[in-house]
Parts: C-alpha cells; sequence; structure tokens
C-alpha cells in the first residue's frame, strides 16, 4: 500500500519536472538572451557618446 502511494507520487513528481524542466529552460534562455541585448544595447550606446564625444 506504502509503495504504491510512494510510486504515484514518484510518477507525478516526474510528471511535474517533464513539465516545468523544459518551461525552466526556456526562461533562463530567454533571460540570458534579453541580458545579452541589454548588453549589447549599452555598448552601442557607449560607443555612440565616444563617438559624439570625439567630435
Amino acid at each position: 500500500m506504502i509503495f504504491g502511494r510512494l510510486f504515484l507520487f514518484l510518477l507525478t513528481g516526474l510528471r511535474l519536472l517533464s513539465i516545468l524542466g523544459p518551461l525552466t529552460f526556456f526562461c533562463y534562455l530567454l533571460s540570458d538572451l534579453m541580458s545579452l541585448m541589454c548588453l549589447r544595447f549599452y555598448l552601442t550606446l557607449c560607443s555612440i557618446l565616444a563617438f559624439l564625444c570625439s567630435k
């Protein structure tokens, strides 16, 4: 009886993991992409400012 309940718990846990796993990975990728975009924007801004100041 206890084993059955444990098996059900493990199955539910695995199902949750299979749903949440790719989602968290996607969110992580998205945040990584966003930080890269921000960094690129910041660098572009800095180079534009440097270019304007050098004139």
